[in-house]
């Protein structure tokens, strides 16, 4: 991964979270520390990230309890629509087992 796309995925998402302001101040500040760390690696560059804006920590730990939110609601919405599949197959099968008769 290059370092260029390492700051564009840092910064993706979080343009809905804050203002106009706040976020080009922070990409201002992402671009001028990747410039002043001059790490070769985009790995040492994201524990660089990490350490010197500890922002970005609690910004990623919200918006993964969101997607997991998301997910859970899926995964909630999926099993009651299953569960009222199997009722109605039981239902099905119980009355055409009784027609059989």
């Amino acid at each position: 991964m290059k370092k260029s796309t390492l700051c564009k995925y840092l910064m993706w998402g979080y343009q809905s979270d804050l203002d106009a302001k706040e976020y080009d101040e922070l990409q201002k500040q992402i671009i001028q520390h990747e410039k002043e760390t001059k790490a070769e690696d985009p790995g040492k560059l994201a524990e660089s990230i990490i350490q010197n804006f500890p922002e970005f920590q609690i910004m990623h730990q919200s918006f993964m309890r969101r997607r997991i939110d998301k997910i859970s609601e899926g995964v909630n919405t999926i099993k009651v629509i299953a569960i009222i599949y199997l009722i109605g197959s039981i239902i099905g099968a119980i009355l055409f087992v009784s027609q059989m008769k």
